[in-house]
């Protein structure tokens, strides 16, 4: 830019002024600025014009503009001025300029000044670091824990010690004027290992004068020390190689790189012998280590994102999503299923941030196979559902019970009393009373506390006879295939119930296939090496005899499925299924300590597997035969009846009131032991219920044995009995529903086995 016309005729000289690499300013003599060039006026950070007629304390602060007119005082004189100058831009800069001033003549006198200006920001700024890094050198070498050196490479080889600092001295425990002084070769103080090393580089760096680096060892009088040197290479004046630079104590570094060394392996151990799959990130979100759990699973390259996995798109959008949020420092968590393979499988997947302090470096992942977790769960739930399920039914079972003692205790003492023949109406509750009583010991099967009389028993001989009966409950149109092959294995249940189970089995079979099938029957040994599912958990290992019910028939749904084996379910609403058929099966066969499997698939067919533990028989064992229950010749004995119910209480006083027996009666344990103690004679026999309200016939037992030594028990509940738990004597044990005949069998049969012989 130019100045304005009727400027003074020394401003024509523009284009020299523009030639100039600094930029020109001119002043008048009161120091306000009448001249700028685009340089100067760039160094302002404005436009020449915006300089024009400013003054200098508008140019900079008043201490440098104080500094300025001193100096411009003395070009007034028609001298020269040199000085550094400190100003701030228009932008706020701060700005350094190197300034050289002349004075300007007009006939002789001196009219302004002339300025030129050198942008210096950048060497301030060099000496600045110079002196911060001097200062920090003389700071770091007074504290440095390393050695500064200086040594001479001679011809025969020796390194002579020039120069050493003070910190050698704890390295070789010789101060270091004595070295300096004497020109000690280095060399002997070095690790014998390590000196061909040390030559090979010095003989190098003699050649190229280049700068040398290594790792050496110095042999001290009490330790050895690992050292690295970094070092300049120069030629000396009288032709000799000078090496200088800083020996640095690497041994805490080296035995903190020997651990994390042994660290790192030890981390590499647990992450690829992790039993979970585990992952990480960069910030990209690009793989970068997969264990081989991991890799197994997903196959994922280093360096590829999720999106390389060939997963549906809603996953791939939630893993993204979680990705990004851990990404962002946050932890995700999320519960997933992802269909694999054909098969549902469950994941839990946590995504966390990998940091170090503040700084986030990456994401570590962890995925976990939940599927098995999940099932076992579903089972547990099924299985303690069904354990709810099995103690309401027992107890509704063991309540129905009673009355069903009552009803057919009441049926054959009034068919004792009526003459002739018994009346249609007595026999239809009769029977009324016996189907209902079947259905409660399905329910009580159900529950597990159903009475069985297990023992010893052949699987072919019980699956072959059921054969028999199975061939004239289903129709024409099925076929029947039966297969016994357990080569002689045993079992311990209650045959009666296992050929029921077996019926029960089919018939749902037969119900299932309406329009004819086949249905195959059979028994087989296995000999089980790994545990597998049932219905309720798990199978665990050992030898089982196993019965198999297969159908071709419609198959269930898996709703049908989990709740096959609940009393009261049924899919057969139209042919007036009671729903306890699986249920009852269910309960015979955890009663006798085995499992049960349900297969089945719309359209599929069924298949229930029975697996029953094999038994081994003691060769003192002997099987009980079933016993009959003939007419009682009764007694004159003295019986304490103790029972809750009332109803059963009436039947079975009065039924062994008729036998003769004297009875004494009590509702509940503590009234049975005050009428025990009433009586001053002697009682032959506690006849009470298990189950009560007010405490349990075992219980009483034990106490009343305390005080009456030679006392006989029988016990009778709807119960099993395994509730039972006696100290001392056999235990007898008579199941409801009973009849009076088997009320007084039983009765007569304790005290004749317990009472003393004539």
């Amino acid at each position: 830019m130019r100045g304005e016309r009727g400027q003074p005729s020394w401003l024509n000289y523009e284009h020299l002024a523009d030639a100039i690499p600094g930029g020109v300013l001119a002043f008048d003599n009161e120091g306000r600025t009448i001249y700028a060039t685009d340089r100067a006026a760039s160094l302002f950070g404005t436009e020449p014009s915006e300089l024009i007629g400013r003054s200098l304390e508008q140019l900079t602060t008043s201490e440098w503009a104080d500094v300025a007119r001193m100096h411009m005082r003395q070009v007034a004189k028609g001298e020269r001025a040199t000085f550094d100058f400190f100003f701030l831009s228009a932008a706020g800069t701060e700005t350094w300029a190197r300034v050289s001033m002349a004075p300007a003549f007009e006939d002789g006198a001196v009219v302004g000044v002339v300025a030129v200006l050198f942008d210096i920001s950048g060497e301030r700024l060099v000496e600045v670091k110079l002196r911060e890094a001097e200062l920090r050198l003389r700071e770091a070498a007074a504290h440095m824990p390393g050695v500064i050196y200086e040594v001479r490479v001679v011809s025969d080889g020796r390194l002579l010690i020039e120069y050493v600092s003070e910190a050698v001295k704890d390295y070789l425990g010789i101060d270091a004027d004595t070295l300096i002084l004497s020109h000690q070769d280095a060399v002997p103080y070095l690790h014998p290992d390590d000196l061909e090393l040390v030559r090979s580089k010095v003989a190098e760096a003699t050649q190229t004068l280049q700068p040398m680096a290594l790792e050496f060892r110095l042999v001290g009088p009490k330790q050895i020390h690992h050292l690295y040197a970094a070092s300049s290479v120069a030629l000396s004046e009288d032709g000799s190689v000078l090496i200088s630079g800083v020996a640095i104590d690497i041994g805490d570094l080296k035995r903190t790189e020997t651990m994390l060394r042994a660290s790192q392996a030890q981390l590499n151990a647990v992450f690829d012998n992790f039993p979970f799959e585990c992952w990480t990130l960069d910030l990209q979100g690009c793989y970068v280590l997969q264990n081989p759990a991991s890799r197994a699973r997903w196959g994922m390259q280093a360096g590829k994102t999720i999106s390389a996995l060939s997963l549906p798109r809603e996953v791939l959008e939630d893993w993204q999503a979680d990705i990004d949020k851990a990404i962002a420092g946050e932890i995700a968590r999320r519960d997933l299923v992802i269909h694999m393979e054909g098969r549902r499988n469950h994941f839990a997947r946590s995504l966390v941030p990998i940091r170090d302090g503040e700084v986030l470096l990456g994401v570590l992942g962890v995925t976990v196979d939940t599927t098995e977790q999940r099932r076992l769960e579903e089972q547990l739930a099924h299985s303690q559902r069904l354990d709810a399920i099995g103690r309401l039914a027992g107890g509704i079972a063991h309540d129905f019970n009673n009355v069903l003692t009552a009803i057919m205790s009441c049926v054959r003492l009034l068919e004792r009393r009526l003459d002739g023949p018994p009346r249609r109406e007595l026999q239809i509750i009769r029977d009324g009373a016996q189907r209902a009583a079947e259905l409660t010991r399905q329910l009580l099967a159900f529950a597990r506390q159903e009475m069985v009389e297990p023992r010893h028993a052949m699987v072919d001989e019980i699956v072959l006879k059921s054969d028999r009966l199975l061939r004239r409950l289903i129709g024409e149109d099925i076929e029947l295939v039966t297969l016994a092959n357990t080569e002689g294995w045993e079992v311990v249940v209650d045959p009666v119930r296992l050929e029921q189970a077996i019926i029960n089995l089919v018939v749902n079979s037969r119900d299932a296939m309406p329009r004819g099938g086949r249905i195959t029957v059979r028994s087989r040994c296995v000999d089980q090496k790994q545990s597998i599912a049932s219905v309720d958990g798990a199978i665990p290992v050992g030898e089982y005899a196993v019965i198999t019910v297969e159908d071709s028939g419609h198959g269930m749904t898996s709703e049908a499925m989990s709740r096959a084996f609940e009393p009261f379910f049924t899919t057969r609403h139209e042919s007036g299924g009671t729903g306890l058929g699986l249920s009852s099966v269910y309960g015979f066969v955890h009663q006798a300590q085995g499992y049960v499997t349900l297969d089945s698939g719309v359209d599929e067919g069924t298949t229930i597997g029975l697996y029953l533990p094999r038994a081994f028989r003691d060769e003192t064992e002997t099987e009980q035969e079933a016993t009959e229950f003939p007419a009682s010749p009764g007694g004159t004995e003295t019986i304490l009846l103790v029972e809750d119910e009332p109803l059963v209480m009436s039947v079975a006083c009065q039924s062994l009131r008729m036998s003769g027996y004297t009875v004494l009666q009590a509702r509940s344990p503590k009234i049975a032991m005050e009428v025990s103690r009433a009586h001053e004679g002697h009682i032959d026999l506690l006849l009470t219920d298990v189950i009560m309200p007010e405490g349990g016939g075992t219980e009483l037992a034990e106490t009343i044995r305390a005080e009456r030594p030679s006392i006989a028990v029988l016990f009778m509940s709807g119960y099993a009995s395994e509730r039972l738990s006696i100290e001392e004597g056999k235990v007898f044990f008579l199941p409801k529903p009973f009849t009076p005949e088997r009320l007084d069998f039983q009765v007569r049969e304790v005290l004749d086995s317990t009472l003393p012989k004539d």
